[in-house]
């Protein structure tokens, strides 16, 4: 065996002593905290799903990712048949290119 072997670390993969450390050294919990943090948390989980159902009823947000494009043209500021870019949210003409 060289030097080398016998000096080599083993280190624990699985979940360790951490956990087993810091539920040491953490502060006591009352009733009232795992209480509060779950409210906490079931209220969070609330107002996101109320401001997701918010923003699937309105057309805007149909589709993730794309932007609402100009009523009007971009080039000459009139209404009518647009032609409109899918990256931002202008609108053109075909004839104003």
């Amino acid at each position: 065996m060289s030097s080398l072997e016998a000096k080599r670390l083993y280190y624990d993969t699985n979940t360790g002593l951490m956990p087993i450390i810091q539920a040491l050294i953490a502060p006591p919990v009352t009733e009232e905290d795992i209480e509060h943090e779950t409210r906490a948390r079931r209220e969070k989980k609330e107002r996101k799903q109320e401001k997701k159902e918010g923003l699937d009823l309105h057309p805007y947000y149909k589709k993730r990712g794309r932007s609402h494009n100009h009523d009007y043209c971009d080039a000459c500021l009139e209404g009518g048949n647009l032609l409109c870019c899918d990256t931002c949210e202008a609108s053109f003409h075909l004839e104003c290119k």
